[in-house]
Parts: structure tokens; C-alpha cells; sequence
């Protein structure tokens, strides 16, 4: 008898170590973002990010931007179009995308009196559009597209800039399709939005 019941006593002891405990437990810690941008990767291939100092949020396909890490900074995320996966053996140079938030519009050098082109509202927010085109030099010609906002004293700005190579210098090079361009940074804009 004493030792059917010490091994009862073993299944039992074994069994309440092994079922796990619910609701007593406390949930493993979780990492915070710190206090500046945070890309935070997400599943099919969009990452978003956030950057709390300046309360905004955008979201990118990794598939189609890379984060350019040297050239970004606490206010400015720069990021780089796989020009060679959209556009192999086309006449693109580079194509950046940089995402700003300042006290003083970082690009308001570059707009003339021509280059505003109207107003667009994305997300319920109210953007100005400026667009340039300028052949620089022989063999290269820039184009820029912004969209800027002012939200709580900051000025806002995505800014699209092109460089690609002139046809007249390399007219053995195709045209790309500057419609896929638009299409991709668009779908890049339509995710930006404020975070309070």
C-alpha cells in the first residue's frame, strides 16, 4: 500500500510540474521603441516606420525600397528604389525617396515660382505638390516631385528625386516608364500618417 501511494504521489507531482500555468504567469518583457525612428519589419515584405520623435508613421515594401542607412538621420529617412529590379538595362541613374521633418522645409531651395502644381489630400491630410524637371547636364537630366505639410510647427516633405540618363547622350539605352515611378511612390505616400 505505502508504495502504491508513493507512486501516485510521483505521477501527481509529475503531472503538476508538467501542466502549465495560465494566468499567473507574467509575459515575457517586451523591447520599446526607443525614442527616435524605428523601422519595425512586419510580414509580406512591408515594413513600417515610425519615428515617435517626430510623429509620423510610412510604411515601405521591402521588395521595392532599401533603407539608405548612411544617408538618413534622426530627421530624414532616405530610402532607395531597386532601380534594378524595376528597371534593368533602362535609363535610370537613381531614384530616392526622403521622408523629412524639420522646423524649415529642407527642399524649399528648389521650388521656383512655376515648380508648385497644386494640392493633393492623402490620409486627411492636405499636401502642396511641387514638381521640377531640369536637364543639369549633358548626359543627365533630374526630376523632383515633393509633397509637403506643416503639422504641429514641423514641416513635413516626401520627396521623390529622379536621375536618370539623357537619351541624346546614351541613345542606345531604353526609356524607362516613369508611370511605374509615380504608381510605386504613391502607394508609398498613400501609408504616411500622423501618430499623436
Amino acid at each position: 500500500m505505502k508504495r502504491f501511494s508513493f507512486f501516485v504521489f510521483v505521477i501527481i507531482f509529475w503531472l503538476a510540474a508538467c501542466i502549465p500555468v495560465t494566468g499567473s504567469e507574467s509575459p515575457l518583457p517586451t523591447l520599446l521603441p526607443p525614442e527616435t525612428s524605428t523601422p519595425l519589419v512586419q510580414e509580406n515584405n512591408l515594413v513600417i516606420y515610425r519615428d515617435t520623435k517626430n510623429k509620423f508613421e510610412i510604411t515601405y515594401s521591402k521588395d521595392i525600397f532599401t533603407p539608405d542607412i548612411e544617408n538618413s538621420s534622426a530627421d530624414l529617412l532616405v530610402l532607395i528604389l531597386d532601380i534594378g529590379k524595376l528597371f534593368a538595362g533602362k535609363n535610370l541613374e537613381n531614384v530616392t525617396v526622403r521622408i523629412s521633418a524639420s522646423p524649415v522645409c529642407r527642399y524649399k531651395d528648389i521650388y521656383y515660382e512655376n515648380t508648385f502644381t497644386g494640392e493633393e489630400t492623402l490620409n486627411n491630410i492636405n499636401f502642396s505638390v511641387y514638381s521640377t524637371r531640369d536637364a543639369g547636364t549633358f548626359s543627365n537630366v533630374f526630376e523632383t516631385l515633393t509633397y509637403q505639410t506643416y503639422y504641429n510647427d514641423l514641416c513635413y516633405e516626401i520627396h521623390l528625386n529622379i536621375r536618370e540618363y539623357s537619351l541624346t547622350a546614351f541613345p542606345d539605352v531604353s526609356e524607362y516608364d516613369p508611370e511605374v515611378i509615380i504608381i510605386e511612390f504613391k502607394n508609398l505616400l498613400g501609408t504616411f500618417k500622423f501618430i499623436e
